[in-house]
């Protein structure tokens, strides 16, 4: 639950707080709804591959199929960021690296917190 919390808001507010940097104000709520909704996609993508790997699937198939999964998600946060909050490429392709980097921080805190505490 926490790590769901986590990774639903981390990125989320780095748009709020970024969004004067960029300008783009109010745009920022439509780019937030929308990643919100491609994170349930890829929840909903991402969770028969892990059952067909518990279920058996060879580990390296059901790694790829995950990595399939992230850059249709990937394309889909890229076309969504460009069309509605209108940026320069660079912009987007900072936002974007942002976000996976985010991802893996939180990801990797959450993998030490599973093992035990962190201090």
């Amino acid at each position: 639950v926490i790590g769901y919390i986590a990774m639903w808001s981390a990125f989320p507010l780095t748009l709020l707080l970024g969004a004067k940097l960029i300008d783009r104000g109010p745009r920022v709520y439509g780019v937030i709804v929308v990643y919100n909704w491609l994170n349930v996609m890829s929840v909903v993508l991402a969770t028969p591959i892990a059952i067909a790997h518990y279920l058996g699937l060879d580990p390296q198939l059901a790694e790829m199929l995950q990595e399939v999964v992230y850059l249709f998600v990937l394309v889909c946060e890229w076309f969504a960021f460009r069309r509605l909050l209108e940026v320069s490429l660079q912009v987007l392709m900072a936002l974007l690296v942002i976000d996976f980097v985010e991802s893996q921080i939180v990801f990797s805190l959450l993998i030490e917190m599973s093992r035990g505490p962190l201090f």
